[in-house]
């Protein structure tokens, strides 16, 4: 009984927050309802939603013209192609020549 109320109180304590965060978050974008005196109650108060809609109806418009879906053929999904033979080669290459010239710089600066 003592380890079930020991869980109790964060959990309160956290549900506690997540109302105040959602009532402060929710009264921090949408105006109050004294603000809104003219209005009805089904009217949309949201500033700019009317060219929001039509804006996002406009740019959606080309993507459901040309609705197509190809498969890419791609390198990185597991198989070993050349580009990644010659990609491994050239990178250990580089990266062994990188180590092997700072190990060259310290040794002739005394520093290892």
């Amino acid at each position: 009984m003592p380890a079930q109320r020991a869980h109790l109180l964060p959990t309160i304590l956290a549900a506690a927050a997540v109302v105040l965060f959602g009532h402060l978050a929710g009264s921090a974008f949408v105006p109050g309802v004294t603000t809104q005196s003219g209005l009805a109650n089904n009217e949309i108060v949201l500033r700019g939603s009317v060219a929001s809609v039509a804006a996002v109806t406009a740019a959606a418009a080309p993507l459901a013209a040309s609705a197509e879906d190809p498969v890419f053929d791609y390198n990185m999904r597991g198989e070993i192609t050349e580009s990644f033979i010659i990609g491994y080669f050239a990178l250990t290459t580089i990266f062994t020549l990188i180590a092997f010239g700072s190990y060259l710089v310290l040794t002739k600066l005394k520093i290892i």
